[in-house]
């Protein structure tokens, strides 16, 4: 589980260093449309991936007492 989390912390800490390199050379129109949906999609990672920790932990408590 451990290799898991790695992973999916990694993957948007990935994003946001590409949308860094995006910012400083590109410069198309698009740009401020194209970072919002990108922070859009980084919000909703970041919430899936605590709710799924969230309710794994709860399915290892429960595993633990039965």
């Amino acid at each position: 589980m451990k290799k898991m989390k790695c992973i999916d912390i990694a993957i948007p800490v990935l994003f946001v260093l590409a949308l860094v390199v995006l910012y400083f050379f590109w410069g198309c129109h698009l740009d401020l449309y194209v970072t919002i949906l990108a922070a859009v999609i980084l919000g909703v990672t970041v919430l899936t991936t605590y709710i799924q920790y969230k309710k794994m932990r709860e399915f290892s408590k429960d595993e633990e007492e039965k």
